[in-house]
């Protein structure tokens, strides 16, 4: 007030403000210069207003650039030359279905509707975190039995349009539930790959196939195979090998391997079909079946030894064989590998049978053999 100290009122009157019409009220009224021109603020006893499309209520001086503003549009800005902080004892609320936009009026929005909190992006979503720990970044459910986590592409079209990476580390699926595991490619038709062309690939534990399963390359088995009931198939068309319904067949014969009868003298084994019958051997035997097309294949190993008075005259045989027979009861052997020091063991064939004879020594009259044949059916695929 000191610059009006000294003047009369009808010489400052201009320089003074005053309130529009009848003083304050419940009214927003213009503030006024004494020429009764208007000014950007209207007071009310219960509001005031920063009047005027894009006019700026300034902050600390008009020169930082920190202002509010709006305009005819309905849009109010605030700005600020650096940071804009927003400090609050308890929540700062958005309300529900109005959206939170960043650099673009609606393209990159957060927003929620009371119940879902939806992120949009016209562009890409990246979550970076840069603190060096366990579980910097987590995605977490944690509403109830229901809850679920879905990563869902429902537009690309390419072979990696869900990729998960890691550049320097590995990647570890694992699952709480030990009845529920972790399922890969459970919709009906979905090819599934794993692995690289040069890559090694570990089943730590068992593996179950329900369907078919098909080796481009070499299988190894370090453990043992078994099969049940059904048909194996290995190899191509030209030149496979079938198990099928593997039939397995042993018998033994002899003191020392059986605990059964001592055989004195040459002791023969025998295959044989039921047209050809057991014939006269005193050693193991078991009967085949005669196809009745193409031919099957055994694999026949023979495990024999003989002795005489002298508990050091014991001598082992044995050998590992390939037997066919056809449907005409054709009966072929060949020799894979054999333990025969001084040939002693040979074969023999015939129409619908084999015999596997270990002859009697001429070291002791009182020669003891034993032997004990066992074998495994096995079908030529292109004879089938």
């Amino acid at each position: 007030m000191a610059t009006l100290s000294g003047t009369a009122i009808s010489s400052t009157f201009d320089l003074l403000l005053k309130v529009n019409s009848n003083g304050l009220d419940g009214t927003l009224r213009a503030i006024q210069d004494g020429d009764a021109t208007d000014s950007v603020l209207f007071l009310a006893t219960d509001s005031a207003l920063i009047s005027g499309n894009g006019t700026k209520l300034y902050f600390y001086d008009a020169d930082g650039g920190e202002h509010i503003a709006a305009d005819n549009s309905a849009n109010l800005t605030i700005t600020a030359g650096t940071d804009i902080e927003l400090k609050a004892g308890s929540d700062i609320n958005i309300p529900a279905d109005i959206g939170l936009t960043f650099g673009h009026a609606s393209n990159q929005k957060i927003e929620g509707d009371g119940t879902d909190l939806a992120i949009t992006a016209t562009g890409n979503v990246n979550v970076t975190s840069t603190v060096d720990e366990a579980g910097s970044v987590k995605i977490e459910e944690n509403a109830g039995t229901s809850g679920t986590v879905r990563i869902y592409a429902n537009q690309g079209t390419g072979a990696d349009s869900i990729n998960i990476e890691s550049d320097v580390g590995g990647i570890t699926l694992d699952a709480g539930s030990t009845s529920e595991g972790v399922k890969v490619g459970t919709v009906t038709g979905v090819p599934i790959t794993i692995g690289h062309t040069t890559s090694e690939t570990t089943v730590a534990d068992n593996l179950t196939t329900t369907g078919d399963t098909a080796v481009g390359g070499t299988l190894t088995v370090t453990g043992t195979i078994t099969a049940s009931a059904g048909a194996s198939t290995f190899g191509v068309a030209s030149d496979e090998i079938t198990v099928f319904n593997p039939a397995s067949y042993t018998d033994a014969k002899g003191g020392g391997m059986t605990g059964g009868t001592v055989i004195y003298g040459t002791t023969t084994g025998r295959v044989y079909t039921s047209g050809a019958g057991t014939g006269s051997v005193n050693g193991s035997k078991f009967q085949i079946d005669t196809p009745t097309l193409g031919s099957d294949s055994y694999i026949v190993s023979v495990s024999a030894h003989r002795g005489g008075d002298d508990s050091n005259d014991v001598i082992h045989y044995g050998g590992v064989y390939a037997l066919n027979i056809n449907a005409d009861s054709e009966v072929s052997v060949d020799a894979i590998t054999e333990n025969d020091s001084d040939s002693k063991l040979s074969v023999t064939t015939g129409s619908g049978f084999a015999n596997f004879v270990l002859a009697q020594s001429a070291v002791s009259s009182n020669f003891v053999g034993n032997m004990k044949i066992n074998a495994l059916k096995l079908i030529r695929g292109s004879d089938t």
